[in-house]
């Protein structure tokens, strides 16, 4: 059984955290120019108005945050993967993981497609029209609490049940990653608010949530690397056929396998099983 690990490819995956950041914070801030936030004490024909006075930047801006949103699938894999052994052969909080990663990334992208409709729309459709895409885009934001809340949940929970021998992350990482889930919780207020600093331009449903969460990735970049770093220590000292540390290059000689071997002429084939191929039965 094929054993070894190529560590460039958790690298790779890690890296794709700090892509996340980097593209989700230029195109919310400078290009789609939510930075103060058009709130909800805005007129519709206001905000149709500063979408489309804004329009090129803007969907520009969600182009780059939908790219934000995607690189938060390898990011949230190459997290959840130093968790699988808390569980042994029954890893349902990895599971758990893995299913609220991608609930959570595919309405990360909702986000920005509702954006750029009411921007893309905005000297089309009815001032009205236009601000009910834009609030969607940001009750989606705030809304898709509850699918990341588990997903994080599940994987501070997986850092605090590691059994020692596997432990990869320092246990606070997990304590941190549960308080952070509360701290994420006060985006679900602006619901109840249409104006001042709880609606969804203000600082605790929005902003206070948003820095928090990015300082989190950093933090869980950071202790990442150096699970990878430990990991591929232990795997270099490992011996064995199919064991140790792989690091692909573009000089590996090409290794003919059995599925890349052209398949037999049928009528060649002698005695052939029933239920295969070329068989008469």
């Amino acid at each position: 059984m094929e054993m070894r690990m190529t560590p460039s490819a958790h690298r790779l995956c890690l890296w794709s955290g700090h892509l996340c950041t980097a593209f989700y914070l230029v195109g919310f801030i400078f290009l789609a120019g939510f930075f103060p936030i058009p709130g909800p004490d805005m007129q519709a024909e206001e905000v149709a108005q500063w979408l489309n006075s804004n329009k090129t930047l803007f969907l520009l801006g969600c182009n780059l945050m939908l790219f934000g949103a995607a690189f938060m699938a390898p990011w949230g894999a190459s997290l959840a993967i130093w968790t699988r052994k808390t569980e042994s052969r029954f890893p349902v909080l990895y599971l758990t993981q893995i299913v609220c990663l991608s609930a959570s990334v595919a309405t990360f992208i909702m986000i920005e497609i509702f954006w750029a409709l009411a921007a893309y729309r905005s000297g089309d459709f009815s001032p009205e029209l236009v601000q009910a895409f834009y609030e969607m885009g940001w009750f989606t934001f705030l809304f898709i609490g509850p699918a990341f809340y588990v997903w994080v949940a599940a994987f501070g929970l997986g850092i605090l049940m590691n059994p020692p021998e596997h432990q990869m992350y320092p246990r606070w990482v997990g304590y941190y990653s549960l308080a952070s889930v509360l701290c994420w919780v006060m985006g679900m207020l602006a619901m109840f608010f249409g104006e001042g600093p709880s609606d969804y331009s203000g600082m605790l449903p929005t902003w206070i949530p948003l820095i928090e969460f990015f300082l989190w990735m950093e933090i869980l970049n950071y202790y990442g690397k150096k699970a990878i770093d430990r990991q591929e220590a232990i795997c270099a000292k490992e011996t064995g056929e199919g064991m140790g540390v792989y690091a692909p290059g573009w000089e590996d000689p090409l290794v003919e396998h059995e599925v890349d071997k052209p398949l037999p002429n049928v009528n060649e084939i002698d005695n052939p099983q029933p239920g295969l191929a070329g068989s008469t039965a």
